[in-house]
């Protein structure tokens, strides 16, 4: 009889409870307050889209970097192509994306811009060498 006396309260209790939370007023906003409200919440929501769009693109560059260390570190492996200085930075400026299942494609691809790479490095290196010998030259005359 007691127990069910004291689950009877119990049940009372907990539907008591439930009706109070039910009961509490809405606070009625003005307008404009709500306007301010929906402002707030969409400046918090796009808040939130840009911080995940920025996470999404430093993945992206990661995975692009990685691609290209991965690529370089083969070539130089498997084909003795070295464009990595003393520090192990790549000399390339800038990273580039090779998708490909193919490795033979892959290495086509990569030759193809290290070429690139190194011919363009040659024009530099040779404008770099007419440019010192004009500067020697234009020294020993004004001397």
């Amino acid at each position: 009889m007691e127990n069910q006396e004291n689950t009877k309260k119990l049940e009372k209790d907990d539907s008591k409870k439930k009706t109070e939370k039910k009961r509490k007023p809405r606070e009625k906003l003005s307008p404009a307050e709500k306007k301010v409200k929906l402002i707030e919440r969409y400046k918090l929501q796009c808040k939130k889209l840009n911080e995940e769009e920025k996470k999404e693109q430093k993945k992206k560059e990661q995975k692009q970097k990685k691609e290209l260390f991965n690529l370089i570190y083969f070539l130089k492996e498997n084909y003795s192509i070295d464009i990595l200085d003393g520090s192990n930075q790549p000399l390339i400026i800038g990273t580039f994306l090779v998708e490909s299942p193919n490795k033979e494609e892959m290495l086509k691809k990569g030759s193809e811009i290290i070429k690139k790479f190194n011919l363009k490095q040659e024009e530099i290196r040779e404008e770099r060498r007419k440019k010192r010998k004009k500067d020697v030259v234009s020294e020993e005359t004004n001397e």
